[in-house]
């Protein structure tokens, strides 16, 4: 298991569904967040975020929403709904 994989199996997006506040959970320190609606508008970006994070919701509309998360050159995406 290589340092990636293990960040990937440990990695923690919640809850979901989502209100308010989003919690990201993970090993080590990513290098970005990035949030994405359908639409493949980037409405967040975080290029110094913490291995414990928490992103302010609220202002998003109402729908689903993809988290990308990267280390280094290894990206992930969760798919997370945000309701009201």
């Amino acid at each position: 298991t290589n340092v990636a994989e293990s960040n990937w199996q440990d990695l923690e997006v919640y809850p979901n569904p989502a209100t308010r506040i989003l919690y990201i959970q993970s090993p080590a320190t990513p290098d970005a967040i990035r949030v994405f609606d359908l639409n493949g508008r980037e409405v967040y970006r975080s290029e110094s975020p913490r291995a414990s994070y928490q992103l302010t919701i609220d202002n998003f509309e109402e729908g689903l929403y993809l988290i990308q998360v990267l280390f280094g050159n290894d990206l992930q995406t969760i798919k997370v709904i945000i309701q009201p």
